[in-house]
Order: structure tokens, then sequence, then C-alpha cells
């Protein structure tokens, strides 16, 4: 397995990867209305912006095949900061390190390293993975948001 930025031709695998792992580990957490509704809003041109907007980075097997993603960029509540944005692994892949891969590639990104402060918007599903990552509950993030995801922080420049 390897980690490198997203391409554009990168859109179509990475929509397959995160409709499976919505509607697989997502959908045991979350009703089928309201996982049907992320699978229809995270279609390939969302991927595409997020390729243009965000350090965005796949995960993949040694023959090419995208198995993970994840991007990072500007906290929309605060651009100063940062945050996780479409963490996604095959469901088959979930458990062997390819999130963990992810998270750690973009924990030496030059835009994390900068961060006072970041942020992942953690589903239910993913709540403790990202805890043994080192991320806690921001104030208030340990009650689900209207969006029914918990909020966690870090904070990079301490760890420097």
């Amino acid at each position: 397995m390897y980690i490198r930025r997203f391409a554009p031709a990168d859109a179509d695998a990475v929509v397959r990867v995160s409709e499976l792992a919505t509607r697989i580990t997502s959908g045991a957490v979350y009703d089928a209305a309201f996982v049907e509704e992320m699978v229809a809003q995270q279609d390939r041109a969302y991927f595409l912006r997020r390729g243009e907007q965000m350090h965005f980075y796949v995960a993949c097997e040694d023959d090419g095949t995208v198995i993970g993603c994840a991007a990072f960029g500007p906290y929309h509540k605060n651009p100063a900061e940062g945050c996780f944005y479409s963490v996604f692994v095959l469901p088959e892949k979930q458990k062997r390190g390819v999130g963990r891969a992810l998270i750690e590639t973009i924990e030496h990104d030059p835009l994390f390293l900068r961060a006072p402060r970041v942020v992942i918007p953690a589903s239910i599903n993913a709540l403790h993975f990202y805890q043994e990552l080192g991320y806690a509950f921001a104030p208030g993030g340990d009650r689900l948001d209207e969006e029914q995801l918990y909020c966690l922080e870090k904070f990079p420049q301490r760890s420097v």
C-alpha cells in the first residue's frame, strides 16, 4: 500500500470508496435515509472540488487501486484552523492500517503542521478510531451535532 495526492483521474474510484464505506460502515449505525442523503451529496464533482480546494490524499494498493481517501483543509468555522474531510476506507480494508496511514500522512503535511488547532467531525462509527490517534472531544463535541457527528480536536503546534 502507498499514499499519494489525489488526482482528478481518481474521482470515480473515490466515489466508489465513499459510497461503500458510507453504506456499509456508516449504514450500521445511521438510518438508511440519512446514509442515502450522504451518498447522494458525495458525487464525482464533490470530490473533484475537494481535490482543487484541499490537500487530498488517496491510499492505493500496490497495483494502484484506490482503497481509501482523506482530505485536509481550512475549518469552515475558523479558516485559520484545519479540518479533516472525506475520510473513507473500503469496508474490507478497514482495521488494516489504511485509515491510520492516511491520517499520519496528513499529520506530516505542512498545512496540518501550521494549524493551531485541527478539528475532525467524527461519525459515530469512527469516534474510537480518532480517539486512538490522540484526538479528543472539543468543547461540546461529545454530543452529536445536526449532522450526526462528534467534534474532536488536536493541537499540532503543542506536540512539535
